[in-house]
């Protein structure tokens, strides 16, 4: 998957045992580490089901068109695309957007 250059974006965490979620705007630097993220794993990816997310980023890229993003502990989902990841890799992406599992 290509991941286009992000011009803004908001991540939104969910606690499944409350039913609560923060929301906060990633700031430029998170932007461009997700878009780098992104397009360093680009292959793999496959059309996704619907799997309940624990983080969900939306963004606007360059362009003005919105792009999605959510995770699980084990899948990314990516504009209409998911593929799984490692533990430690769903902890970098985590890491990256300033979000840690202590929540």
């Amino acid at each position: 998957m290509d991941a286009p250059a992000f011009a803004s974006g908001e991540v939104a965490v969910f606690q499944a045992k409350t039913q609560r979620h923060a929301r906060r705007q990633l700031s430029s630097k998170q932007l461009v580490e997700l878009q780098l993220w992104l397009s360093e794993r680009k292959s793999g990816w496959s059309p996704f089901g619907k799997i309940p997310p624990e983080t969900v980023i939306e963004l606007i890229d360059m362009e003005g068109h919105k792009f999605h993003i959510r995770v699980t502990n084990s899948t990314v989902m990516a504009n209409g695309k998911f593929k799984s990841f490692p533990e430690k890799e769903i902890f970098g992406l985590k890491s990256v957007l300033g979000i840690s599992d202590d929540k």
